[in-house]
């Protein structure tokens, strides 16, 4: 608690009038020459009478908390700015958190982050930062309460519905729940459009190849769309970047889920099913499994779930590798390649 006896008494008066009251046609023109007199006391004041303000339901509230910002801000007291942008940011997203439908109707905390963004958008400063700060809550949000906050941050912080979905598609790469978001929100009838995250993953799978993507892109590829997106993309001059991309996926992650992943590698690649196999075989080998059916179990309903891959190919893989015992279960299961037994 500010001491008041260190505080000016024409500046306390209209600190209170600026807080405290509805009023909007306050002379605030000798305010900043006030707040210097005794500045750290004065800035305590002003910010200690605008957190109590915060707690204050005002009927006019819009009008009055853009007055009150648009002034604040105007003194260019760093201090003061950081602290009230810090306090509005916190409290908007901790009401975000608890509130099971947050409304303008009814609460203040979202009120005072509408102007804060208006003002920010007229300044063109912090937008992208408090876009950045929801975006990050928002998969975590329940899905009508989310739509509902965007439709009231719109157009202060959000230009409309679909510049927020672009925002949470541009990061669905760091976040499998920024794109199962998507997928909620495209249920709810509204459209995005899934090229540039194609665009995005081609790039990572044909070009750079960053490792650190390789479970969020598999879990992509999940999806119909961009699975089907990433077929047309895809071209035999890329088959080398392809196959590195499958190298660098751990192999548990291409044994997920019963193959699921190696499924969909080989739907969009379908000419490379035998080098996927090949890859995948290294992989299981390298696992060094003790059980002696353990490898030729999961070679065998590899390619019972990828009719794409050649058996014969496969058997002259495992001929490479002198697996006999492999080799044995695999004809069991294969007759048809029994004829090749002589040359194995």
């Amino acid at each position: 608690m500010p001491n008041l006896e260190k505080i000016n008494p024409k500046f306390r008066q209209i600190t209170d009038l600026l807080f405290l009251s509805e009023k909007l046609d306050i002379n605030l023109s000798n305010y900043k020459s006030l707040l210097k007199i005794n500045q750290k006391d004065h800035i305590d004041y002003l910010l200690s009478k605008f957190e109590e303000s915060s707690h204050i339901f005002w009927v006019n509230g819009s009008k009055i908390w853009s007055f009150r910002l648009n002034f604040l801000f105007s003194l260019k007291e760093k201090i003061v700015s950081l602290r009230i942008r810090k306090f509005i940011e916190k409290r908007f997203l901790n009401l975000i958190k608890v509130k099971s439908s947050p409304n303008p109707k009814y609460d203040i905390e979202l009120v005072q982050f509408i102007e804060y963004c208006k003002y920010c958008r007229s300044k063109k400063e912090f937008l992208i930062t408090l876009q950045e700060s929801f975006i990050l809550l928002a998969p975590q949000t329940n899905l009508n309460k989310l739509i509902q906050t965007v439709k009231f941050l719109i157009p202060s912080l959000f230009n409309d519905i679909q510049e927020f979905g672009n925002l949470i598609l541009s990061r669905a790469l760091q976040s499998i729940q920024n794109f199962s978001l998507i997928k909620q929100l495209k249920n709810h009838g509204y459209k995005f459009s899934m090229d540039s995250i194609v665009s995005k993953i081609s790039e990572i799978i044909f070009e750079t190849n960053e490792k650190h993507f390789s479970y969020t892109i598999l879990a992509l590829m999940l999806d119909p769309e961009i699975k089907s997106l990433l077929r047309e993309a895809y071209n035999l001059s890329f088959k080398d970047e392809f196959c590195n991309f499958i190298k660098s996926c751990d192999f548990w992650l291409l044994e997920d889920k019963w193959l699921r992943n190696i499924v969909n590698l080989i739907d969009i690649a379908p000419d490379l099913a035998d080098d996927i196999a090949n890859i995948y075989i290294e992989k299981l080998y390298a696992q060094g499994y003790s059980h002696k059916s353990a490898n030729s179990d999961r070679i065998i309903r590899l390619l019972n779930k990828c009719p794409q891959i050649s058996s014969k190919k496969t058997l002259a893989i495992l001929s490479s590798k002198n697996k006999m015992l492999d080799i044995k279960r695999l004809l069991m299961a294969f007759p048809e390649l029994k004829k090749l037994s002589a040359f194995v």
